[in-house]
């Protein structure tokens, strides 16, 4: 009786064990539960040099953050759905250059010589100014702060959007930004109000190399054609970058072997019952 109960323990113990070791195994196949490790990111350092390289590729970047011990390099570029060579405004997505308002970072388009003193969207659909930033690792963005607003949009004053690698070539081509928000991440598309010149991008959850922020773009936002004009002057941005939280690791062959063990004691057992 002594025997039969130890073995049936024996039996009952291996059995969890080996559930247990394909559990892990399971959970290790899969993402582990991201914790991320913020910073501060200012744009514009306090003697008024850009605290990044004007690069896409972010590899050609000299300038980098550093996020609880990781080095990540990080560019930064300006575009906008601009006016063409002569002088017509049109929706192609073409570079354009970066500005340096009182610290905080500004767009010229080629709309309009004055066009300089915010990121905006006051054309009323004629350009959407964004900048793009690209980084080497995976980064998810928190929050931005800001050195000016003009404008008021309520709860929807800034775009931000992290993009496929995909959508790199796109900057290159002619396209829209119609064609370069179709290439979003699932969790990193959002609309945001900005508050005391503050805004916190709640909503997103997910990590990418490159993101787009920018004022309020309808073409990112199916549900809305409407707006009221909004501009601000980008001064910070918090950046996180995800810690894997440990997972316990058992082998494929482990596990089969602790099975294998099982069997063959139950084996044993019906054979001696016999």
């Amino acid at each position: 009786m002594f025997k039969a109960k130890s073995y049936q323990a024996l039996l009952t113990s291996l059995c969890l064990l080996t559930a247990t070791s394909f559990s892990s195994e399971a959970s290790d196949s899969s993402l582990a539960s991201n914790k991320f490790d913020y910073i501060q990111y200012d744009l514009v350092s306090n003697n008024g040099n850009y605290n990044f390289s004007e690069v896409i590729d972010p590899t050609n970047s000299s300038h980098v953050i550093v996020v609880n011990g990781v080095q990540i390099k990080v560019g930064l570029t300006a575009w906008s759905d601009t006016a063409d060579a002569n002088g017509l405004t049109d929706r192609v997505v073409e570079q354009t250059n970066i500005t340096n308002w009182e610290g905080g970072l500004t767009i010229t388009n080629k709309d309009s010589s004055n066009d300089s003193h915010y990121i905006d969207n006051f054309k009323g659909g004629d350009d959407f100014d964004m900048i793009l930033l690209s980084f080497d690792k995976d980064v998810i963005l928190s929050q931005a702060t800001f050195n000016a607003v003009n404008g008021n949009n309520g709860s929807k004053e800034i775009t931000v959007a992290g993009l496929d690698d995909s959508a790199v070539p796109l900057f290159s081509s002619s396209s829209t930004w119609d064609d370069i928000a179709r290439k979003s991440l699932t969790g990193t598309l959002g609309h945001f109000g900005i508050n005391n010149g503050t805004s916190s991008f709640s909503s997103l959850t997910k990590a990418a190399k490159y993101w787009l922020v920018g004022a309020y773009n309808i073409y990112f936002d199916k549900n809305s054609d409407q707006y009221s004009s909004v501009g601000f002057k980008l001064s910070t941005l918090t950046v996180g970058h995800s810690v894997n939280s440990p997972t316990t690791e058992v082998s494929e062959p482990g596990a089969l072997a602790l099975m294998s063990l099982g069997l063959g004691l139950l084996l044993y057992r019906r054979k001696r019952r016999v």
